[in-house]
């Protein structure tokens, strides 16, 4: 591993962290252009019943669920540089099946194999984040790509509200392109990483004194698997901010630029209190800040439902989500 490329000290990331921080910005933005906008591609273009089509949403998520248990494994056996793009290019299927879908059918097949391919990329990328630090920058440099994160997908979302109009079919269509050549883009930012990285990382090759592990160890560390409520929780919240909130903006009268408009604010929100909220953090208990998360998440759907009623309200709701 080429040492210059560990974050060990300081503020300012390796260009290595770096990087990786630039392929997540890119491949998030291109979720970002379709993530608000599939169900309504499904239910305003494709015209499939909006119940069929949750079910359709939920289909990416459940996909995703599957293949991040096998991902673990694959990534202790193959590297998580590769298992990395092998992810990406499984979501390159998906998106191109979406441009190309009809109906139910082949919308289905298109969003079990994206769901696949998002399952296998979330954990790679967290693991080449934890190779490339040391504890003592670990924190931060998570922080950091979260933000990365909430921006790109907030910023995807700004101009996929634009862009995307169901009046003009071609239009949704042209987003997945898009999508996918995220894919590719970061794909190649990704090649480059390889020598900054140990073999583990690359090869999946263990070192003698590496002992293997299985999930059975994972959750027998009881506050670890206490935590996977919260991120069940959390991913919930997500999935109905990004899946179902633009359509049900849509349903009571906004246009789809309004609903970008929205999600600008969001975006806004985030990126400004993202470091902020890392070093209110610091020094104080970890559980305490995130029931005061997940409560302020209720506070801001609280209003959104207000919001259903009294349009001028999703905009402040939102900044609070």
């Amino acid at each position: 591993m080429d040492t210059a490329a560990l974050w060990t000290s300081g503020t300012r990331p390796t260009r290595a962290v770096a990087r990786v921080y630039l392929m997540t910005f890119i491949n998030l933005f291109g979720n970002g252009l379709v993530m608000a906008y599939q169900l309504i591609y499904l239910t305003d273009v494709l015209h499939i019943g909006l119940g069929t089509a949750g079910l359709i949403m939920g289909a990416i998520g459940l996909a995703s669920l599957i293949a991040a248990p096998a991902t673990g494994m694959f990534t202790d056996r193959f590297g998580a540089l590769n298992v990395l793009l092998a992810g990406w290019s499984i979501s390159l299927v998906g998106c191109i099946l979406m441009v190309v879908a009809t109906g139910t059918r082949s919308a289905l097949i298109a969003a079990i194999v994206f769901g696949f391919g998002m399952g296998a990329s979330w954990a790679p990328t967290s693991t080449l984040i934890a190779t490339l630090t040391a504890p003592a920058t670990r924190s931060r440099a998570f922080a950091i790509q979260r933000m990365a994160i909430n921006a790109a997908v907030g910023l995807g979302a700004v101009v996929g509200g634009y862009m995307a109009d169901e009046q003009r079919p071609w239009t949704f269509r042209a987003l997945f392109i898009g999508n996918g050549a995220t894919f590719v883009v970061a794909g190649v930012a990704a090649l480059s990483l390889r020598r900054a990285l140990p073999s583990t990382a690359r090869s999946g090759r263990r070192d003698d004194g590496d002992t293997p592990s299985s999930y059975r160890d994972v959750f027998r560390d009881r506050p670890f698997a206490s935590s996977l409520i919260y991120d069940l929780a959390t991913g919930l919240t997500f999935a109905i901010a990004f899946d179902l909130f633009p359509k049900a903006f849509k349903l009571v009268g906004f246009r789809t630029s309004w609903i970008g408009l929205v999600f600008a604010v969001n975006t806004a929100a985030v990126v400004i209190l993202q470091l902020a909220a890392v070093r209110l953090a610091a020094g104080r208990r970890r559980l305490r800040l995130m029931q005061v998360h997940l409560s302020t998440f209720a506070v801001g759907y609280a209003i959104c439902w207000y919001g259903t009623t009294h349009a001028k309200s999703v905009l402040f709701a939102w900044a609070v989500v």
